[in-house]
């Protein structure tokens, strides 16, 4: 299920796809910035609704996080430890990961 699509500045496209175990995965294409981390944001809310599963996030495809994107991955990942489960960031670009590393959140999320 496509849950948001576009490519111009500030577009995001997030895919639900189903992963092993009943758990839940997000397909995160484009741009994560103050314009589309809303839709993160619903799209997470929607994924983690039934309160069952790890969430895991594959962010391949993003090409480029800021400030209010990084916060819309914090958010997440306390919504879904808070239900006691986990939050997976799944291969990050090397762009992505360095935003990760000078914000010290590779030490919080679980990356693969």
């Amino acid at each position: 299920m496509v849950i948001g699509e576009g490519k111009l500045s500030g577009e995001l496209t997030i895919t639900r796809a189903p992963d092993a175990g009943g758990n839940t995965r997000l397909v995160i294409e484009g741009e994560l910035d103050s314009y589309t981390a809303p839709r993160l944001r619903t799209a997470v809310q929607e994924a983690t609704a039934n309160g069952s599963g790890s969430l895991t996030l594959d962010v391949a495809d993003v090409s480029f996080v800021d400030s209010t994107g990084i916060s819309i991955l914090v958010w997440a990942h306390k919504q879904v430890v808070r239900r006691g489960e986990a939050l997976v960031l799944r291969s990050p670009t090397p762009d992505v990961y360095r935003v990760l590393e000078i914000t010290g959140l590779t030490h919080v999320f679980r990356i693969e």
